[in-house]
């Protein structure tokens, strides 16, 4: 937690740890100390070189996480390296590969499965909405005395076969087809997602 070291380069310096194999038994906080340029670094939060911002971490909290970072290893810090990981945004360190600093705990899965379920929610909350409006335009259309109709598909690939089909499908003049001629066509195209 030295004066200018984010959770970013605490988790750079976790990676570096791992990638050379040095597992530090202890890991000391930064405490300020008279005379020394890194005192003054925390007490003002200004690189005195070019007396530009930097982050110091202050809060207790702040500093065990860069703390725990560094002895990643430990199954006692595994809670905390998660929560430090997730709030630096590097999720990609969380699992059960070589390249990763930890491996998942329940909770991290249940908030992986919340976080999982929440998107998808989401999405199904998207498309009932779209469904509204959709409907919304085909009464309108109707109540118009206009003919509606619909193309739909799951298409890998919307080609210039399916576009003459549709429009087609909208000239007065009528081609070989079972459905009746149209004013409004909607088309539905469907993701293989």
């Amino acid at each position: 937690s030295h004066p200018g070291s984010t959770l970013k380069e605490a988790i750079e310096l976790s990676l570096f740890l791992r990638d050379n194999k040095i597992r530090p038994e202890q890991v000391q906080d930064f405490y300020p100390t008279p005379g020394t340029i890194s005192t003054a670094m925390f007490y003002t939060e200004l690189d005195p070189y070019t007396m530009k911002p930097v982050f110091v971490a202050k809060t207790p909290e702040e500093k065990a996480m860069q703390r725990v970072l560094l002895q990643y290893f430990k199954p006692s810090n595994k809670r905390r390296v998660i929560e430090a990981l997730i709030k630096a945004g590097r999720q990609d360190l969380i699992g059960n590969t070589k390249d990763c600093l930890v491996s998942p705990d329940a909770e991290y899965l249940s908030y992986q499965k919340k976080k999982a379920m929440a998107k998808q929610n989401k999405k199904l909350d998207k498309e009932k909405k779209r469904n509204k409006e959709l409907m919304k335009k085909v009464e309108e259309a109707k109540s118009l005395g206009k003919k509606v109709g619909l193309v739909q598909g799951s298409w890998d690939l919307f080609h210039l076969g399916h576009l003459r089909y549709i429009i087609k499908a909208r000239e007065s003049k009528p081609i070989e087809t079972t459905f009746e001629l149209v004013d409004i066509i909607f088309v539905n195209l469907a993701s293989f997602n």
